[in-house]
């Protein structure tokens, strides 16, 4: 884990370039936004990245991504989001630790059996960046190998659209990275409690063994 942290206090070291001429909370959310529609050509960025940061933000970009190939499963910007001090609906954002992600991928991650809907495997409200969910990929592979992943139904929601954009470009990089694919992926803005919508919602479909598709609803 020392490595992976050494790369994202370079990753934060990066973007001190943005914290006087944007603000590093607002820098961090536009990137995001970015790098979210680069990766699925959905959902335009609602501002653009300042011309003088474009070179910031491709650095960024290449830092974190490699961390990700580097550390599959690693909670690459939750860890990133915590360092640089990005904040999550007014409070400090903290990644959830590898231990307790663990605990709980076993917890949420049921058998089809145990849900009225048998085509899902994985259902996590709060989902924050996709670590819990990246760590049940990652346990279910280890298990049972690529193959038992192909049949698996993943359910994600958060309120925050930012923390939906976060867990999908990490869910994504973290399925080409191994070259595996689910059969489904949902990623929803939704208030869990209320569900009342948040006009997002990422569905990833495999749509035959080669190929798998990318598309919004709403």
């Amino acid at each position: 884990m020392s490595q992976v942290h050494s790369e994202i206090r370079k990753a934060v070291q990066v973007i001190e370039a943005a914290r006087y001429s944007m603000g590093v909370a607002e820098f961090v959310y536009t990137f995001i936004d970015h790098w979210a529609h680069q990766q699925t050509g959905l959902y335009p960025p609602s501002s653009k990245m300042p011309k003088e940061l474009e070179a910031t933000a491709i650095e960024l970009s290449n830092i974190l991504s490699a961390a990700m190939r580097n550390y599959p499963g690693i909670d690459v910007l939750g860890m990133f989001f915590s360092e640089c001090d990005y904040y999550k609906q007014g409070q400090n954002f903290f990644p959830t630790p590898p231990e307790l992600g663990r605990l709980l991928a076993a917890l949420v991650g049921w058998r089809p059996s145990d849900h009225h809907n048998q085509e899902l495997s994985f259902y996590e409200p709060c989902s924050g960046t996709g670590s819990i969910a990246m760590t049940w990929i990652m346990e279910k592979i280890n298990n049972g190998g690529k193959e038992t992943l192909e049949q698996s139904v993943l359910v994600l929601e958060d309120v925050d659209r930012t923390m939906c954009k976060a867990a999908l470009i990490q869910i994504i990089n973290l399925l080409s990275n191994l070259e595996v694919k689910v059969k489904k992926l949902s990623i929803n803005a939704v208030d869990v409690l209320s569900r009342a919508p948040k006009g997002l919602v990422y569905v990833l479909e495999q749509q035959s063994q080669s190929e798998m598709s990318l598309n919004k609803v709403g």
